[in-house]
């Protein structure tokens, strides 16, 4: 991302709040006073992020979030974006998950039941429930 937005003369500033809520708060701060022009993120809490967005907005900086939707993901459809978002650049992670349960259940042996662990990305975020509900969408 670094590199080819420098060879189109744009200066990025790389923020790594490290999965703290607090710290992506700081740094929203931090790039507020700075005046940038522009901020694009991972939302670190889907919900808890709706007020920092706003103050982005409210300041008027267009904002985008990636890969993580804004906004409460049990009450809003899986293709919901924040009105005060500028974008939203993310995949629809129910779908990618019937698209793993798809291919586990052919490769799965058809002769017996079989176990299925799944392993969980980290807790909190909406791609994790969306992603098992497509999965098991597929297997049933």
């Amino acid at each position: 991302f670094k590199e080819k937005a420098e060879a189109n003369g744009v200066k990025v500033i790389l923020l790594d709040p490290k999965m703290s809520m607090e710290t992506q708060a700081n740094q929203f701060d931090d790039l507020l006073l700075q005046k940038v022009d522009g901020i694009a993120f991972m939302p670190n809490d889907s919900v808890t992020v709706q007020t920092l967005v706003d103050k982005v907005a409210d300041a008027g900086i267009p904002i985008v979030a990636s890969a993580v939707p804004v906004g409460d993901p049990n009450t809003n459809p899986v293709d919901y974006v924040y009105p005060n978002l500028t974008a939203l650049v993310t995949t629809n992670d129910i779908d990618a998950g019937h698209v793993a349960g798809v291919y586990a259940a052919a490769v799965l042996p058809k002769d017996r039941e079989a176990r299925i662990a799944v392993v969980e990305g980290a807790p909190g975020f909406s791609v994790v429930k969306q992603r098992q509900q497509g999965f098991e969408a597929a297997l049933n």
